[in-house]
């Protein structure tokens, strides 16, 4: 199957009253199992304002981020225009990876401290099929399932409606759907009518 998304990241939370909190910087442990690899060009860096089960849609992103095997990758963000606002706890930071590494032992990934992956404080979020919603244009946010799962292929055909339509293309494993994407104005597009997953992050298991 072709891996569509997939993500790592942790979640992190401060005391109340600390809040609203601004985002300056972000840092990624990046190793392989050998060490020396060159630098990698990963996917996106993303940064949710919530936890789980479902962070919501990212409400900062870094693209191309370069990763240097054998340290903690610093990346500020304090030069980049608009500011990085938590009003309120939980909040997720993630690392979307460019390509499927598994079973490459000399590809570097993202690591962990040494407590592990732990509930409630990682998060895992591996898409790994794609569905497609279909409305009418005019009626927007009418969209609902016309193809609930492609096989894990990157394209697939289908019949449209009588009419002038829309499509959305979704990710998704298997028990969950992830992002229908956010409008122009940046909110979240809201998932289908008769959806066919719930929509959700995946969690790491105790």
């Amino acid at each position: 199957m072709t891996r569509i998304e997939w993500q790592a990241g942790a979640i992190f939370d401060v005391p109340a009253s600390h809040y609203p909190i601004e985002i300056l910087k972000v840092g990624i442990g990046y190793g392989s199992l050998f060490g020396g690899s060159p630098q990698v060009l990963e996917q996106a860096i993303h940064i949710y304002g919530a936890g789980l089960p479902n962070p919501g849609a990212p409400i900062f992103t870094l693209d191309g981020p370069q990763l240097t095997d054998g340290v903690i990758n610093e990346f500020n963000l304090e030069p980049i225009l608009g500011e990085i606002i938590i009003d309120s706890g939980p909040f997720s930071v993630t690392l979307q990876f460019l390509e499927d590494n598994v079973g490459n032992e000399f590809h570097p990934t993202a690591i962990h401290d040494g407590n592990g992956c732990q509930p409630g404080k990682n998060l895992i979020q591996i898409d790994t099929d794609y569905e497609i919603y279909e409305g009418q244009v005019g009626s927007y946010y009418s969209h609902g399932l016309k193809l609930c799962s492609t096989g894990g292929a990157s394209g697939a055909i289908v019949f449209p409606a009588a009419g002038n339509t829309y499509y959305l293309v979704v990710p998704a494993n298997a028990t969950a759907e992830g992002s229908y994407g956010v409008a122009g104005n940046g909110v979240e597009r809201p998932p289908g009518i008769a959806a066919c997953k719930a929509q959700q992050a995946g969690a790491c298991t105790p």
